[in-house]
């Protein structure tokens, strides 16, 4: 029984031998199958970044797979990590399934590159990614807010970040926010107005919060007359700034400033603006412009006229007074239903035009226009010779300084005398310190301080005044059919200091009679050039050098027999003034780029030839109260009102 139990032993060891034999072979078989088909796969590696771009501090997440081409993992493989643009090297080993995932932190904000690389089978497998790393970006909507109006947050960052948010004001608020995607929008209420801090993380942003909606309104003028101060006032909202500027014709700023409204919601300004033309004020606030345009004009001068004799004789002239701004040019009109008289004028540099000429019969209305608008109007009569009643003289004194009352001393004077009656006798008794200048009226005098004049009503003849101050007098006889009329005039003689003040402001002063000058360089002055005073048979040639001066180029009173030639005039206020003068001849001369060109006054025998006028802001010639000119081969051009004028009763042709 012994004997058969064992044998039955025997045989079952031998079956669990066999089996297990029979295992150890298939899986040696396995082992070596798959040993073989790996090393005939090809490895396989890959390397990303969960997202494209991360905000800075986000953890930037690297993920590795090594994989062979049947999909089975690479496992306890050591890569090799690199980021270029930092210079950072790092190993990692794959786990079971063949992957790698690595955090990285604190990286700067740019561009990187990421590589990694393995050695399998004693050859380098390699790959590469790029990401970047971003600025958090956080923002307010606006700077200004109104009580309980909603603040916006913007938040740009990563997922999860912390956001702390501290207000600082009149009230003072802590609040803290998890973002919960990648742009983020948070709120603020503030109940009290006033000016806050708000801090959100590291960035700081100051606020404005208002009681009440922001409205500014702008209260100016739209007319303003240059010279005149320009108000400004804005009402609105209290403490609420706001960009003033104005903007001049050419749409560039002259002005610009920020500025607030005080408590009272109220702020006033005077601008000062020194050039007429159209403007525009700009008030810039919050989210608003107010536009106001507005216009700067040239004061229109104040003119007067005053005529003495409103009813005069067809025998005498018209006398008329313009007072306004001084050297200021203006149009005069003497208008009748049958006659019309206009004449282009200026008042002298005192303000003050004695205008004298003699009209046809008729009611006239006495007009002055100024820029084309009619300033004022007066009238005037002029009765014919049939309706004269009462025998009238006047007398009229001319010189550089003279009125009817007062006379400078040694100075020649013009004394011209009218009356109404016609073909009479006239006998002019004056006084015996005064001595008779013109031969024409020496042949009427028939005894000491006395002059006869027949068959005419009105004389004119030159006298010198006395050296000596004083008061004297003229007395005058007309003499008519059977009626006598007697008149006397009663002068003062003053000691003026013209002659000094003339030599100060001038370059070079001419007081000596039969004197030449051949000026040899260019004069160049702050007052004028050459100025010639009560002399007889002076010239001046300027040899083509010019004269370049602020008031006169030439200016030239109360002489005879002059000659100026060739000089260039520029930049003056009038380039050549002749007044009071008697036979003078303008030759060769170049008057150009001055305010007025040539200006002759109550001046006779005045010869023009071969002069230019050219590019002056007026008139290039300009003739008034004058005896008509000899003119020849000049030019005259490029001036605003190229005109040469004669102002009495025949008309002048260029």
């Amino acid at each position: 029984m012994f004997r058969q139990i064992f044998t039955q032993s025997k045989k079952s060891t031998l079956k669990y031998t066999r089996l297990i034999v029979f295992s150890l072979l298939i899986l040696f078989l396995f082992l070596n199958f798959t040993i073989s088909q790996q090393s005939t796969q090809e490895p396989f590696l890959s390397i990303s970044t969960n997202k494209q771009y991360y905000y800075k501090n986000e953890a930037i997440t690297i993920k590795t797979l090594a994989l062979y081409s049947n999909n089975t993992p690479i496992q306890n493989l050591t890569l090799l990590f690199s980021i270029k643009e930092l210079g950072l090297n790092f190993n990692q080993s794959t786990d079971t399934n063949g992957l790698i995932e690595v955090n990285i932190t604190d990286l700067n904000i740019g561009n990187y590159t990421l590589e990694c690389e393995a050695d399998i089978n004693n050859i380098t497998y390699k790959n590469i990614t790029f990401f970047e790393v971003r600025s958090p970006i956080v923002s307010l909507d606006k700077e200004t807010y109104l009580v309980n109006e909603t603040i916006n947050v913007r938040v740009l960052d990563y997922v999860g970040k912390i956001i702390n948010i501290t207000v600082v004001g009149p009230l003072t608020q802590t609040l803290s926010y998890k973002t919960k995607k990648e742009e983020s929008l948070f709120s603020l209420f503030l109940y009290e107005p006033g000016n806050y801090s708000v801090k959100i993380n590291e960035e700081t942003f100051n606020i404005q919060v208002l009681s009440q909606s922001i409205l500014l309104n702008l209260e100016m003028k739209e007319n303003y007359i240059l010279g005149e101060a320009i108000p400004i006032k804005i009402i609105g909202t209290e403490n609420t700034e706001f960009n003033l500027k104005i903007l001049n014709p050419f749409n560039t700023s002259i002005l610009s400033f920020t500025a607030f409204t005080d408590k009272n919601g109220i702020f006033q300004y005077e601008a000062s603006i020194n050039f007429a033309g159209n403007y525009k004020l700009v008030i810039s606030f919050s989210d608003k412009t107010i536009e106001k345009n507005f216009v700067i004009k040239e004061q229109e001068p104040e003119f007067k006229i005053y005529i003495e004799k409103k009813t005069i004789s067809l025998q005498q002239p018209a006398e008329i007074k313009i007072f306004g701004k001084e050297n200021t040019y203006f149009v005069l009109e003497l208008k009748s239903d049958n006659s019309s008289y206009v004449f282009n004028l200026s008042t002298t540099d005192k303000g003050i035009l004695e205008f004298y000429n003699f009209l046809e019969p008729g009611n006239y209305s006495v007009i002055l226009y100024y820029n084309e608008k009619k300033q004022m109007e007066d009238w005037l009569e002029v009765l014919p010779f049939s309706e004269e009643k009462i025998a009238q003289i006047d007398r009229i004194f001319v010189c550089e300084l003279c009125t009817n009352t007062t006379i400078p001393t040694s100075t020649e004077i013009n004394v011209m005398l009218y009356s109404n009656f016609s073909y009479s006798k006239i006998i002019e008794h004056f006084p015996k310190e005064w001595i008779i200048e013109s031969e024409d009226a020496k042949s009427h005098l028939t005894q000491e301080s006395q002059l006869d004049y027949y068959n005419t009503n009105n004389i004119s003849y030159s006298i010198k005044s006395p050296e000596i101050p004083g008061k004297y007098n003229f007395f005058t006889e007309f003499v008519y059919e059977n009626s006598i009329v007697n008149q006397t005039w009663y002068v003062d003689v003053i000691n003026y200091e013209e002659s000094n003040a003339m030599k100060a402001q001038s370059y070079y002063f001419i007081d000596k009679d039969n004197t030449q000058i051949d000026l040899n360089e260019n004069i160049v002055s702050n007052t004028s050039g050459i100025i010639i005073s009560s002399v007889s048979n002076v010239t001046v040639n300027c040899l083509d050098n010019y004269i370049e001066a602020k008031e006169y180029g030439i200016k030239a009173v109360q002489s005879n027999n002059l000659r100026i030639e060739n000089c260039v005039i520029k930049n003056a206020e009038i380039g050549i003034m002749l007044k009071n003068v008697r036979n003078a001849q303008i030759s060769g001369n170049t008057i150009t780029k001055n305010t007025q060109g040539i200006i002759v006054y109550n001046s006779s025998g005045i010869v023009l030839t071969n002069n230019k006028a050219i590019d002056n802001t007026y008139y290039g010639v300009l003739f008034y109260a004058s005896e008509k000119p000899i003119t020849e081969n000049n030019i005259i051009t490029s001036n605003s009102d190229i005109e040469i004028l004669e102002k009495l009763k025949s008309e002048f042709s260029r």
